[in-house]
């Protein structure tokens, strides 16, 4: 997994264990259907928060990963190979 995905990923279980006060070594490696749908729904929030700050940077005239194709710079941004 890319390095980034990782860490959103990661940033998602952080952010479940603070509302729930718990220490992230004590989140279960499977958890209930109830948890894991709300670490799923911060982790897409993640994502797309991550990508509209991309597009924003493009639309402020920054060019992101080189390129001013916000798909591509998506793609680089996130490691994806074709």
């Amino acid at each position: 997994m890319n390095t980034r995905i990782q860490d959103l990923k990661t940033q998602a279980l952080e952010w479940f264990a603070r509302q729930h006060g718990l220490e992230l070594i004590h989140l279960s490696p499977t958890p209930d259907p109830l948890s894991q749908k709300q670490i799923d729904e911060k982790f897409a929030e993640l994502i797309i928060r991550e990508c509209l700050g991309l597009y924003d940077s493009i639309d402020n005239g920054n060019l992101p990963h080189g390129t001013d194709n916000y798909f591509l710079a998506i793609e680089r941004h996130f490691g994806a190979n074709k």
